[in-house]
């Protein structure tokens, strides 16, 4: 299929899983490249969707829209055509955080913080729409190098909180379309998440980005949960040296398997974070302008 309505012409497919589609596709009316999700088909059986059904859709959709922060990929659009729900956002250039290359295979601490300040700032902003990025991965993030030194990072599929329910029929369905090591213990007993949740799945991302992998990538959601529960996650210490303590102290806390013992609130979170390092940026040296003289000005 190249044309999902008479306004989107879809491309090339750009990401495929759990959560369905994604394709790049042109703004017929704007003549603007765009990104375009469709949802899993078989979820739904598009023929018995009810009007309530429809409008709490679409109500998602409007309060994404909504939402507007530079680190944040916009939704300009969404509906729901003959082949399911889908969602349009702004196409943006980068690579997905699992892309970056880094030497020894793991994240600079410089940038670490500015992913964490960046998303946590993003995060409070959605919050006022009621959104809570419950998603967050390697995959969901993209990096748009600066001129100087580190990135942009861009949060995507922010709305999968509240629309992969609606498209999968319940709350912990939606939460198996994430990877194991995301899935915060509240989450995986059916209860909805909440800002200390966000500030948990934050941490096991820059955990896993800080530590160039993660002790449970390759166990299964049941004995991921086990092991949060537990909180018997090994301490950051062991796989980096160059983390001061006071950071350390932040991942104690975020990690925390009871969602009570987290920063009560992003904002609490955000202020906690201690003082990142200093990067160094590459200018390139600027001499200042000679000093003008009168022989400077005298005709030779």
């Amino acid at each position: 299929m190249n044309q999902l309505n008479e306004r989107y012409s879809l491309g090339e497919l750009i990401g495929s899983g759990r959560a369905g589609e994604v394709y790049m596709a042109t703004d017929t009316v704007l003549s603007r490249l765009v990104t375009i999700r469709r949802f899993p088909q078989h979820t739904l059986n598009l023929e018995s969707l009810s009007d309530k059904w429809r409008k709490d859709y679409m109500n998602v959709i409007s309060g994404l829209s909504r939402v507007s922060h530079p680190n944040i990929i916009r939704v300009i659009d969404g509906g729901i055509d003959k082949e399911g729900p889908y969602i349009v956002t702004t196409h943006i250039e980068g690579k997905k955080l699992k892309e970056l290359a880094y030497g020894n295979n793991k994240f600079d601490l410089a940038d670490a913080y500015d992913l964490i300040s960046q998303v946590l700032d993003a995060l409070t902003i959605a919050k006022e729409e009621g959104f809570f990025h419950l998603a967050m991965s390697p995959n969901s993030i993209i990096a748009d190098q600066k001129p100087t030194s580190g990135y942009n990072y861009m949060l995507v599929d922010l709305g999968h909180s509240k629309l992969l329910p609606l498209v999968h029929g319940s709350l912990k369905a939606a939460t198996m379309t994430q990877h194991p090591v995301f899935i915060a213990p509240e989450l995986y007993e059916g209860e909805p998440g909440s800002e200390q949740t966000s500030q948990f799945i934050l941490g096991q991302l820059v955990y896993w980005m800080l530590a160039g992998g993660h002790p449970y990538a390759e166990l299964s959601a049941d004995e991921a949960y086990v092991k949060h529960k537990e909180g018997s996650l090994e301490p950051l210490s062991n796989h980096r040296k160059d983390v001061d303590s006071e950071l350390l102290k932040w991942f104690e806390v975020v990690l925390q398997p009871d969602p009570s013992n987290r920063f009560p609130d992003l904002l609490t979170a955000m202020k906690a974070l201690p003082e990142p390092p200093k990067r160094l940026y590459y200018h390139k040296e600027v001499l200042p302008p000679k000093a003008i003289s009168e022989n400077d000005l005298t005709d030779h």
